[in-house]
């Protein structure tokens, strides 16, 4: 599964005259992707919005998981931020 693209998912550069804060353009081709999905588990799928060499947009899934460790390390992080966030 490593740098598997999400099938009906298209990326593309925003129009020329979009305005500067839209990032990118996504056209879904439903009946591809809701086919993809299906073929997929667990609830979430995370992807990223990437740039090719050629200057392209494409959405490609993020299939990183955290070890254990790092699991550990997010926990005890959290445990000493719990009450003190400042907003």
């Amino acid at each position: 599964m490593e740098n598997e693209f999400i099938e009906g998912l298209i990326c593309k550069k925003p129009h020329e005259k979009a305005p500067e804060f839209v990032i990118a353009k996504l056209s879904i081709k439903r009946e591809a992707l809701i086919e993809w999905l299906q073929g997929k588990e667990g609830e979430w799928i995370n992807a990223d919005i990437k740039l090719s060499k050629k200057g392209s947009y494409y959405a490609q899934v993020d299939n990183w998981k955290p070890t254990k460790e790092k699991k550990d390390e997010t926990i005890k992080e959290e445990d000493k931020l719990n009450g003190s966030v400042p907003f």
